[in-house]
C-alpha cells in the first residue's frame, strides 16, 4: 500500500510538472512572452521589455520562422535601438533574419529621433496592422536593410503624419548596396507583397533630399502593390516615385 501511495504521488507530481511547462522560444529556452506563438494565440508584446527580448533572441540567431507575435500596446523604441535582425553574421556568414509573423494590433511603434527602425533584416515574414511614427528616422521607416533574396508581406501599415525618413517609407532594396544571392542559375524569391498601406499627409520621405531610388513605401525592390495610398512629400535625386522609387526585375 505504501508503495502504491508513493507511486501515486509521483504521478501527481509528474502531471503537475507537465501542466507547468511554459512555451519555449526558438532556442529551447522558456519564452518570456505570454501566448504560445501560434496564429490563434500569438506571443504578446505589451511593452519595450518584451520587444527587446524578441530583438535579443533574433540577434542571437533565432529566426522564428512560422512563429506569430502581436503587439498589445504602443511602444517607443530607445535611442540606441539595434533593430530586430541585423548584419550579423551568423556561423555561416549570413545576416541574422527575422522570419516570423508580426501583427502590430493597430498600435504605434515610435522611433527615437535619429534612431533606426523596428526591423533590420526580414525575410518570409508577414508584418501587418502597424502604425509607424518617427520625427527623424535615420533609414527606411520599417526595415533598415534588405539582403536579397528577401521576400515577405506588408499589410495595413500606416506611416503617421509628422514622420520623416531618410530613405523610403517602409523598405529600401538593392539601391542600398546589397547584392542579390542566387542558388545555381536561379534567383530565389525576392518579391514583397504590399497592400492597404498608407502614408499620411505631413509625412516627409527623404528629408535630406540626397537619396536615389526612393518612394513613399519602397526604394528598389521587386514588389506587387495593391490598394496603397500616399499623401507624403517625397524627395530625392534619381528614380523618385510617389509609391516606389523603381521596381526591380521590371
Amino acid at each position: 500500500m505504501k508503495k502504491r501511495i508513493i507511486s501515486f504521488l509521483l504521478i501527481l507530481l509528474l502531471m503537475a510538472g507537465l501542466c507547468a511547462v511554459t512555451a519555449l522560444a526558438a532556442d529551447g529556452d522558456p519564452a518570456p512572452w505570454a501566448g504560445s506563438g501560434t496564429d490563434g494565440d500569438p506571443y504578446k508584446l505589451p511593452d519595450i521589455t518584451a520587444l527587446t527580448a524578441l530583438k535579443d533572441s533574433v540577434n542571437a540567431g533565432n529566426s522564428y520562422a512560422g512563429v506569430y507575435f502581436q503587439m498589445t500596446g504602443d511602444i517607443a523604441l530607445p535611442a540606441d535601438w539595434e533593430t530586430i535582425g541585423f548584419d550579423g553574421p551568423d556561423a555561416n556568414g549570413n545576416p541574422l533574419w527575422f522570419c516570423g509573423n508580426f501583427d502590430g494590433g493597430g498600435h504605434t511603434v515610435t522611433v527615437a529621433e535619429g534612431g533606426l527602425p523596428l526591423f533590420g533584416h526580414v525575410s518570409g515574414s508577414v508584418i501587418k496592422n502597424l502604425k509607424i511614427y518617427g520625427s527623424r528616422i535615420e533609414s527606411n521607416g520599417l526595415i533598415h536593410r534588405l539582403v536579397m533574396p528577401s521576400h515577405g508581406t506588408l499589410e495595413n501599415i500606416t506611416i503617421k503624419s509628422g514622420t520623416k525618413t531618410l530613405k523610403a517609407g517602409l523598405l529600401g532594396g538593392l539601391s542600398e548596396g546589397q547584392t542579390k544571392l542566387t542558388i545555381g542559375l536561379t534567383t530565389m524569391n525576392d518579391t514583397w507583397y504590399i497592400s492597404n498601406c498608407t502614408a499620411e499627409s505631413g509625412v516627409v520621405i527623404g528629408y535630406n533630399r540626397d537619396q536615389d531610388c526612393i518612394g513613399s513605401f519602397c526604394g528598389r525592390v521587386n514588389t506587387a502593390m495593391t490598394n496603397c495610398t500616399s499623401s507624403a512629400a517625397v524627395y530625392g535625386r534619381e528614380r523618385v516615385g510617389g509609391l516606389i522609387g523603381t521596381k526591380d526585375n521590371a
